[in-house]
């Protein structure tokens, strides 16, 4: 995902009215005569603002109170009553940060006051209240760096030094204000002050980092295009929590990390917490984490969804993984099936035609020699009607010719061959010449079957066409107890039909007879 704030440039336009609106405020001051005066204050409000803009594409919260002590800024120059206000913004920007919820009553306290001095200091000016504000700034600040936790430390710790530099700032004016009496260091103090604001702002700017949610919900993108790592190396990184734990619920309703150990899940008020995720509305995963790293709705709803979209993720790879596995076999099936069909179509060629044409060779042979040979040519004649019947089952095994009329007189063919009684109920339709001819082998293996080892009296073959599916249908009355399994018979025919995109189903209960069901798309469908 392109970072928000590469796109700053769009907004960079928005600088040219805040700087319209400061230079309106500083022309209607007194100090407008001496640039000198008003073009560092200028500067301050610029600068401030532009800190604003590159904020709101990271951290709305921070940009709406650094665009506020712009404003104030601005204001302190038109009305003395505010000429400290963006003092309280600053406060409230740093103890407050990344947003601008108080956590404690602590940080509660600190922003009142920071708001009540900076509405009252133009009125009583002590430089003691001055230090008291610096000193109470930086303990809170350090206070709510220790207690932070996960993604929000690092932010808190720019926060604290940020406030630390401000609070130098502020303790040097006060210094100098002491030390040279009659307003001479006024001028002085004032630039540091002005140089403070501006680093303040700059830095809670430019030391954003992007939001946790935001960070987790490009985990599945980032987990997608990396071969290594795992969600919750990505999510211990994301939510600034090395000791997250995520686990996954078994089957016998306990919860395991990747490796396959039992996750211990933490006891109720603790330092850490387990929040719970589910899926179609059953518990699903559970993540152990620290219990301020996950203390935002949506960052909770971001989590639960890149868990549930990282396991859908796993659970297709799995599902690709097990299909190669699964075309692998096939492909050795087949290979396996072509072989053995070598093999019977070579051993019929060498017990059927070739060993009748060596016979009808030695007949024409032994007639050449006799001096009567009427008899041996008749015989001879005789022999090579068996052999042309027999080269005609032999390629009618390999593709019928009955095909090129369509399916069912092929079907009806087929059933004419057999010994047992077929009863054929098929649609007059044509179909893809594949499609044809895979049905025709279904029905033929499955009436091979039924001959050889099912013990049958009957056989019924229906074919349907339904909506872009060919439904063929072959039943039997025999004994049952086919097992697809094995044998190269029906698992070759499975491997046919899946080649088609299609769907074979057996059911043979013992005593109960064979049915095989074979369901064919007809997308290329001829009628």
């Amino acid at each position: 995902m392109r970072d928000r704030a590469a796109a700053a440039p769009d907004r960079a336009w928005l600088l040219l009215p805040a700087t319209a609106l400061g230079l309106v405020v500083e022309r209607s001051s007194g100090s407008w005569p001496d640039a000198r005066l008003w073009l560092p204050d200028l500067a301050v409000g610029v600068v401030v603002a532009a800190a604003a803009l590159l904020a709101s594409y990271r951290q709305r919260a921070v940009a709406a109170l650094l665009g506020a002590t712009a404003v104030s800024w601005f204001l302190g120059t038109l009305w003395a009553p505010a000429l400290f206000l963006h003092v309280g913004f600053l406060v409230h920007l740093l103890v407050a940060a990344p947003g601008w919820r108080l956590r404690s009553r602590a940080a509660a306290t600190a922003v009142a006051a920071g708001y009540v001095v900076a509405v009252t200091m133009p009125g009583w000016q002590s430089e003691a209240g001055v230090v008291l504000v610096a000193v109470g700034l930086v303990a809170v600040l350090a206070v709510e760096r220790l207690r932070a936790k996960g993604a929000a430390r690092p932010l808190r710790s720019l926060a604290l030094r940020a406030g630390s530099g401000l609070a130098l700032i502020l303790l040097a004016g006060a210094a100098l204000r002491t030390a040279v009496p009659e307003g001479r260091a006024v001028a002085a103090a004032l630039l540091l002050h002005q140089l403070a604001v501006c680093a303040v702002a700059v830095a809670m700017a430019t030391g954003l980092r992007r939001p946790p949610v935001e960070l987790v919900t490009d985990l599945v993108v980032e987990l997608g295009e990396e071969q290594s790592g795992s969600l919750r190396d990505a999510l211990a990184r994301a939510l600034g929590d090395p000791g997250l734990e995520l686990g996954h619920l078994t089957s016998l309703g306990t919860y395991v990390d990747a490796d396959g150990r039992p996750l211990v899940l933490p006891t109720p008020g603790g330092a850490r917490t387990a929040t719970y995720v589910e899926r179609d509305g059953r518990p699903f995963a559970v993540l152990v984490h620290d219990a301020v790293v996950l203390d935002e709705p949506a960052l909770v709803l971001a989590v639960a969804s890149a868990t549930r979209l990282s396991a859908s993720h796993t659970s297709l790879s799995q599902e690709v993984g097990a299909r190669m596995t699964q075309l692998e076999a096939v492909r050795r099936r087949l290979l396996l099936a072509g072989d053995e069909e070598q093999q019977r179509l070579e051993q019929r060629v060498h017990g059927g035609a070739e060993r009748r044409l060596k016979a009808l060779s030695d007949l024409l042979n032994t007639a050449a020699c006799a001096p009567d040979p009427g008899g041996h040519v008749l015989l001879a004649r005789q022999e090579l009607g068996h052999t042309l019947d027999g080269v005609r089952a032999l390629a009618q095994g390999l593709h019928p010719r009955e095909l090129d009329q369509g399916l069912r007189p092929a079907l009806e063919a087929l059933a004419g061959r057999s010994p047992l009684p077929v009863t054929v109920d098929v649609d007059d339709l044509r179909v893809d010449p594949e499609v044809d001819a895979g049905a025709w082998f279904v029905c033929a293996e499955a009436l091979a079957n039924a001959v050889k080892h099912a013990g049958a009296t009957g056989v019924t073959i229906t074919a349907r066409r339904t909506g872009d599916t060919l439904l063929l249908v072959v039943s039997d009355d025999g004994v049952g107890g086919a097992q697809p399994g094995r044998g190269t018979g029906l698992a070759g025919l499975a491997d046919r039909v899946d080649a088609l995109g299609g769907r074979l189903r057996v059911r043979s209960p013992a005593g109960g007879g064979t049915t095989v069901t074979a369901e064919l798309p007809l997308d290329r469908s001829c009628a």
